[in-house]
């Protein structure tokens, strides 16, 4: 199943998200929120330049891992604090 970020009403035990970074920035509350305590959340598709951004967006509610898929572009895995 997949929704737009800002249209999730119901908590999941994984949140998958490919955007850019801006919007991810932009709907923290949205994307954070809906990661149950314990679940996941990866985003990807993210070029690697704007991936700290993300993940000191996220700082309050999630705690990233970064995984580099290559030189460009990143996948963050993170766990609900």
């Amino acid at each position: 199943m997949t929704q737009e970020v800002a249209k999730i009403s119901a908590a999941v035990d994984i949140v998958g998200a490919s955007r850019l970074a801006e919007p991810l920035v932009q709907n923290v509350r949205e994307t954070s929120g809906s990661v149950v305590s314990d679940d996941s959340l990866a985003l990807f598709g993210i070029l690697a330049e704007l991936a700290e951004s993300v993940i000191y967006a996220h700082r309050e509610s999630i705690a990233f891992e970064l995984q580099t898929t290559d030189q460009t572009w990143v996948r963050l895995v993170g766990k609900r604090i």
